[in-house]
């Protein structure tokens, strides 16, 4: 190659090294964010439920069969109340073999309507709570979901059997007060409500019988009970053991507060009761629910008129039947 050619080449050579050099280097890669400390999630805290909601909530889980969930329930109440005989019998319902809770004998009932396994364990069996051995007694699974025309086998214990007696003894007849008002203001008639039907699509339906000795030996069970007979209709019952926890614990505002709710809730039920019986005529049970009424509330002014006014009635009948005869 020609000298000339050579130092052209060599220049252009030099000029190429040159604008590579002075091309931009590439970027340097951004640093990455420091890593910052993992948030530390605490766990939530366990809800704590007041001991008369978790029996509340064991007898309802009951009722909808769910056993292993009342179960703990129970096991976790009797961890607060060691001596509740509420939660062993109940315990008792789900661990004892059927066969030796109750006896293979036994008679058919069907369920009228607003009627629950709770009603029928109590009219025969002396204790509403023993609806869920009624129910494994009956190979159901779930005793909330029972029905009108449902056929019932009930242990033929004596209870039950002298119960059964009682309810297919004659009723006596009464006569009718319709023609002796003689110018008595009638009531305003309300619309009766039947306790059964008071209770159908509740939760827990469990009516309390307060004359047997499964119940409770603290105030928690007796409240407990006494609010779930109130909500069942049956507040007689409520009313029975509301005042037994009132004696329980005189000084205790908080059981005083529930225990006059109750009475409350007590009063008002009987109340629209006698106002809807004298509405039909139904004189006694008139003056049954009024007196229900004073019981709870001496001056209770409106309960009064109406069993006064039933009275009267009462007394004009009887003097009619006694003409009659004469």
């Amino acid at each position: 190659m020609p000298n000339g050619q050579l130092r052209t080449a060599a220049a252009l050579l030099s000029i190429a090294i040159l604008l590579w050099g002075c091309q931009a280097a590439p970027p340097e890669p951004k640093p990455a964010p420091p890593e910052l400390p993992a948030e530390t999630v605490e766990p939530a805290a366990e809800v704590v439920l007041p001991a008369g909601d978790i029996l509340r909530t064991a007898i309802t889980l009951l009722q909808d069969g769910s056993v292993d969930s009342a179960r703990h329930h129970l096991e976790s109440y009797l961890e607060d109340t060691p001596k509740s005989r509420v939660a062993k019998n109940l315990i008792a319902q789900i661990d004892t073999p059927i066969a030796e809770y109750f006896p293979e004998e036994h008679f058919t009932v069907t369920l009228a309507r607003g009627e629950s396994l709770s009603s029928v364990a109590k009219t025969y069996l002396n204790d509403a709570l023993k609806f869920y051995a009624l129910a494994r007694y009956n190979q159901i699974d779930k005793p909330a979901q029972v029905v009108a025309g449902q056929s019932i086998r009930v242990p033929a214990t004596a209870s039950a059997i002298a119960a059964r007696e009682a309810l297919n003894a004659p009723a006596n007849n009464t006569e009718s007060a319709a023609e002796v008002q003689d110018g008595v203001e009638a009531a305003t008639p309300v619309a009766a409500q039947d306790p059964q039907d008071a209770v159908q699509g509740a939760t827990s339906d469990v009516a309390v019988d307060a004359v047997q000795e499964q119940t409770a030996d603290t105030e928690a069970d007796l409240l407990t009970l006494a609010e779930t007979a109130a909500n069942s209709g049956d507040f007689a019952s409520a009313i029975d053991l509301a005042r037994r926890a009132r004696q329980n614990a005189a000084d205790d505002p908080a059981v005083e507060a529930r225990v006059r709710a109750l009475e409350s809730r007590a009063a008002e039920y009987h109340y629209q009761q006698a106002v809807s019986a004298f509405s039909r005529q139904d004189l006694s049970a008139t003056i049954s629910h009024a007196d229900a009424v004073l019981d709870i509330d001496p001056g209770h002014t409106n309960a009064r008129v109406y069993k006064t006014r039933a009275l009267e009635l009462q007394q004009k009948l009887e003097a009619l039947n006694t003409s009659a005869d004469g």
